[in-house]
C-alpha cells in the first residue's frame, strides 16, 4: 500500500507551495461568489441532477461519505500508527484537523445557507437541511487527508483514495446538504490545507530506490548485475549506472513526479516571462516525458548524430519512468581541460549542432555538461529532455545562442564566433544575436561567463562584423517596469475600491440585479470610442487614411496602453502605422500631438460646461472663487511661465512642440473636412464616455443626469491622468465612486456602475485589442 521503491527522506517540494497559493485564490474567488447567496441555473442543474439519483444508492452512499467526518480524523491516524508511520500520523491530525476548523470559520465568513433555504423541490435525505453551506466540511476534511496520504501511496491505493474523494463529493449533493459551489470550496480548500502540510513537514522526495530501479531494469531484459547513484548535473532527472556482466556501464535516467511538476512549473515559467516561449506542452506523466526524450532521442540517432545508443524504456509500480542509455567514454567540456579544446574540436561540435538543426530537431539545453568528448576528440551530445523535433527557427535560434554562450565561457567570445562562423552561414549566425542576452540563457551559462554582459556585447558586435547584419536585440520578457506599475495599480484599484466589506457586498448586490437593456447600450457605446478616436486620427493628419484600418490601430492601442503608463504605447503604434501610411516623422508626430490636444481642449471645455451647469441646476455646494484668488492663480502661473521660458532649453522643450501643433493645426483648418473630423471625433471619445457612464449607472438602478455624470467623469479621468499607472487604474475609479457619492449616490450603487464603466471601457477591450495588434502585426501593417 505504501510506496516503497522511493527513499523515505521527505522532501520540501516547490511544487506544493505553487498548489498553495493556487487554490486559495480559487477558494478566496469562490467564497466571493458564496457570499451573495445565488445560485445560478447551471449550478442549479447539476445540483438536481445528482440529488435525483435512486435511492437504493443511500446506505452505501452514507457509509462511504463518513470518510469526509470528523470522525474520520482519528481512524484515518490510528490506521497510520498501526502501520508504524507515526510522522503521517501527525501530519494528518493537524491536516485533517486544520481542514475542520477553517471549514467551520469559512462558513460563519460566507454566511451561505444550505440549499433548503436557497432551492425548492429537491430531495433531502437524512438530517442534511440545518446549518451553514460554504465550504462543504465533509469535503474539505476527506480532501486534505487525501493530499497528505498522496504522496506515500502506490499508484492504485493512490487511485482509490482520490476516488473516495470525488464520491464525498457527490455524496454531499446526493444528501441535499451541499450546492456544487460549496463543494468545489472544499475542495479548494482541502488541497490548500493537504498542500501546506506537505511543504510544511515535506513528503517523499520521489528520488527511486537502487534496489527498485535494478529490479525493472532486470524485468525489462537488461542484464544489469549492480546499480549506483551517478554524481552528475542531470536537471530534470535522477541518474543512475548500471552494470552489465561484461562489465561494460548503462547511463540508467529516472523522471518521477518531482521532475513532472519541475517541468510543469518552468513551462509555466517560462510561458508568463517570455513573449514567446515555443515550448512543448508541459508532459502529463513521467511515462510521456521519457517516451519524448526517446524519441528525439532516436531521430537524432538516425541523422547520424553522436549519441549515445537507446537500450531501452520502462516504469516503476509508483510511475516513476526509467531510460537507459549506453554510457561512452567520455568527458564533459566543463571538465576537459581548455588547452584540449581545440579550434577544430570546436568546429566538429558546431558540425553535430548544424546536422542535428538540419533534421528540424532543437537540442533545447547545449551547456557544457551537455557535450562530451571521447578519447578520440569527437563530440557527443547527450541529454535530449528539452529537445523538439520539428522545431522552428526561433528554437534553433536558441541553440546556437546558448552553445555561443557556453563555448565562450570556456574559450573566449571571439573563439567562440570564429568557431561558429566557419560551420553556420550568416544568416543562421545573425539569428542568435537577438538571443545573446542574459534572460534567454540557462543558469549555468550565464553564471560561467565572467563578465556576462560584456561578453555578450562582444560576441554580438563580432557577429554583426561577419555578418554584416545588425538584427535588433528586442525584450523578451512579457512582465517590465511598465507592467509592474499596471499591477501596482491594481493592487491600488482594489484598495481603494473595496475598503469595507459592507460596500462589497451592496456593489454585489447591485451587480446581481443589472439592466440588460441599459448593459448592452453601455457596451455599444463604449464600441463606438474607436471608430470617434479613429475620425480625429483621420482629421489630425489632414489625409486619406483607411478608416477601418485606422479603427483597429486604436483598438489595438487600447491594448497596448493598459501595459505602459501615460499612453506611450497607444502613441507609438499610432506613429508607426503613420510612418507607414507615409507620413514623415515629424508629420506623424505633429498629428499626434494635434489629436491629444484638441482631446484635451475638448476635454476641458467640456468639463467647464458641466461644472457650469451643475452650479445653476442644483443645490450642491461648489466654492466660489473671488477676484483675489484669480489674481494670485495667474501670478503664480505667470512667474512661472516666464521662468521657464527665461531658459533656453526649456523654451525649445515647451516652444517646438506649440510651433508644430500650430502648423499642423493650421494645415487641417484651411481644409474644413479635416477640422471637423477632428472636432467631432475627439468631441465624440469624450461624450460617448460620459454616456456609457451614464448608461452604467441606469444598469445599475442608479440614474443620475447626464450633466452630473459629465462632471464627475471629466473631473475623475482628469486626476486620472496625473496617475502613473496606465489608465489611470485606481485613481479613476476613487476619483468616480467619490464624485457619484458627493451627487448623492449609494456608496455600493457607485462602486457597481463604476465597477461596469470601467469593465466596459478598460477591460473588456484588452482581448480584442490584442487580438486587432496581432492581426495588424501579420498584415505588416505595424
Amino acid at each position: 500500500m505504501f510506496r516503497r521503491q522511493v527513499d523515505t527522506a521527505l522532501v520540501r517540494h516547490p511544487s506544493d507551495l505553487f498548489r498553495v497559493i493556487v487554490s486559495a485564490l480559487l477558494f478566496l474567488l469562490a467564497a466571493l461568489f458564496a457570499r451573495q447567496s445565488y445560485v445560478g441555473t447551471l449550478e442549479k442543474d447539476i445540483f438536481r441532477l445528482i440529488n435525483d439519483f435512486p435511492d437504493l444508492l443511500q446506505k452505501p452512499v452514507w457509509l462511504v461519505m463518513q470518510a469526509g467526518s470528523a470522525a474520520a480524523i482519528p481512524v484515518i491516524v490510528l490506521v497510520a500508527l498501526t502501520a508504524r508511520r507515526f510522522r503521517l500520523a501527525l501530519e494528518l491530525a493537524i491536516g485533517g484537523g486544520a481542514a475542520y476548523g477553517l471549514a467551520k470559520l469559512g462558513k460563519m465568513l460566507s454566511a451561505r445557507t444550505r440549499p433548503n433555504e436557497l432551492l425548492e423541490q429537491y430531495l433531502i435525505r437524512g438530517a442534511q437541511a440545518a446549518g451553514l453551506g460554504f465550504p462543504s466540511g465533509h469535503v474539505a476534511v476527506a480532501t486534505a487527508l487525501a493530499t497528505i496520504l498522496s504522496p506515500y501511496l502506490e499508484k492504485w491505493p493512490r487511485r482509490v483514495v482520490w476516488g473516495v474523494v470525488w464520491v464525498v463529493c457527490l455524496a454531499r449533493m446526493y444528501v441535499g446538504a451541499h450546492l456544487p459551489l460549496d463543494v468545489l470550496g472544499g475542495l479548494l480548500l482541502g488541497y490548500m490545507v493537504g498542500s501546506a502540510v506537505n511543504l510544511a513537514f515535506g513528503s517523499p522526495g520521489g528520488k527511486p530506490r537502487p534496489s527498485a530501479v535494478l529490479h525493472a531494469l532486470q524485468d525489462a531484459g537488461l542484464a544489469a548485475s549492480s546499480l549506483a547513484v551517478m554524481n552528475t548535473d542531470a536537471r530534470g532527472s535522477y541518474p543512475f549506472v548500471a552494470m552489465l556482466p561484461d562489465d561494460e556501464k548503462v547511463f540508467v535516467k529516472s523522471v518521477g513526479r518531482d521532475q513532472r511538476d519541475a517541468d510543469l512549473l518552468f513551462k509555466l515559467w517560462r510561458y508568463f516571462v517570455f513573449k514567446e516561449a515555443d515550448d512543448e506542452e508541459p508532459f502529463i506523466t513521467p511515462k510521456r516525458q521519457v517516451e519524448h526524450e526517446a524519441f528525439v532521442s532516436l531521430l537524432a540517432e538516425r541523422a547520424g548524430i553522436r549519441t549515445p545508443r537507446l537500450l531501452m524504456a520502462t516504469e516503476l509500480p509508483d510511475g516513476t519512468a526509467l531510460m537507459a542509455k549506453e554510457m561512452i567514454k567520455a568527458t564533459d567540456l566543463h571538465h576537459l581541460p581548455v588547452e584540449e579544446l581545440s579550434d577544430d574540436l570546436l568546429r566538429k561540435i558546431w558540425e553535430q549542432v548544424q546536422m542535428l538543426h538540419a533534421e528540424h530537431i532543437s537540442h533545447g539545453d547545449l551547456r557544457a555538461t551537455n557535450i562530451m568528448v571521447d578519447e578520440e576528440k569527437e563530440p557527443w551530445l547527450i541529454d535530449f529532455g528539452f529537445a523538439q523535433w520539428d522545431a522552428g527557427p526561433e528554437r534553433m535560434a536558441r541553440d546556437r545562442a546558448e552553445l555561443l554562450a557556453s563555448l565562450a565561457a570556456l574559450v573566449g567570445p571571439e573563439r567562440s564566433v570564429q568557431a561558429a562562423a566557419e560551420v553556420l552561414d550568416s544568416e543562421d549566425l545573425a539569428a542568435a544575436v537577438p538571443l545573446l542576452q542574459g534572460i534567454a540563457l540557462s543558469t549555468a551559462s550565464r553564471d560561467a561567463l565572467d563578465g556576462a554582459d560584456e561578453n555578450l556585447k562582444t560576441m554580438r558586435q563580432a557577429i554583426t562584423d561577419i555578418s554584416g547584419e545588425e538584427p535588433e536585440v528586442k525584450s523578451l520578457t512579457r512582465i517590465d517596469r511598465q507592467a509592474l506599475l499596471w499591477l501596482a495599480g491594481a493592487g491600488l484599484a482594489i484598495y481603494l475600491l473595496l475598503p469595507q466589506w459592507d460596500q462589497v457586498r451592496q456593489a454585489f448586490g447591485s451587480m446581481g440585479s443589472v439592466d440588460p437593456i441599459w448593459m448592452a447600450m453601455a457596451l455599444v457605446a463604449a464600441a463606438a470610442v474607436f471608430p470617434a478616436a479613429a475620425l480625429a486620427m483621420i482629421g489630425a493628419t489632414a489625409t486619406r487614411l483607411p478608416y477601418v484600418r485606422t479603427t483597429l490601430i486604436q483598438l489595438a492601442g487600447s491594448f497596448l496602453n493598459r501595459i505602459t503608463p501615460k499612453g506611450v504605447g497607444g502613441m507609438g503604434l499610432n506613429a508607426r502605422y503613420l510612418e507607414r501610411e507615409g507620413l514623415e516623422s515629424p508629420a506623424a508626430v505633429a498629428a499626434i500631438g494635434l489629436m491629444m490636444a484638441m482631446g484635451a481642449v475638448t476635454h476641458f471645455l467640456t468639463l467647464i460646461v458641466a461644472l457650469a451647469l451643475v452650479g445653476t441646476s442644483s443645490s450642491l455646494s461648489l466654492p466660489s472663487i473671488g477676484i483675489i484668488e484669480i489674481l494670485i492663480v495667474a501670478v503664480v502661473v505667470l512667474s512661472l511661465a516666464g521662468l521657464l521660458l527665461s531658459s533656453s532649453r526649456w523654451r525649445k522643450r515647451l516652444l517646438d512642440p506649440v510651433r508644430e501643433a500650430w502648423h499642423s493645426l493650421l494645415a487641417v483648418i484651411r481644409t474644413p473636412i479635416y477640422a471637423a473630423q477632428l472636432l467631432a471625433g475627439s468631441l465624440g471619445v469624450t461624450l460617448l464616455n460620459i454616456a456609457v457612464l451614464v448608461l452604467s449607472l441606469h444598469a445599475v438602478g442608479a440614474p443620475l443626469s447626464v450633466v452630473r455624470t459629465a462632471a464627475a467623469y471629466l473631473g475623475g479621468s482628469a486626476v486620472a491622468g496625473v496617475a502613473p499607472t496606465p489608465g489611470g487604474l485606481g485613481a479613476m475609479e476613487a476619483a468616480l465612486i467619490a464624485a457619484l457619492a458627493a451627487f448623492g449616490i449609494g456608496r455600493g450603487q457607485a462602486v457597481a456602475g463604476v465597477l461596469i464603466f470601467r469593465l466596459f471601457t478598460f477591460w473588456l477591450p484588452i482581448l480584442p485589442g490584442f487580438i486587432a495588434f496581432r492581426y495588424l502585426q501579420r498584415k505588416e501593417v505595424v
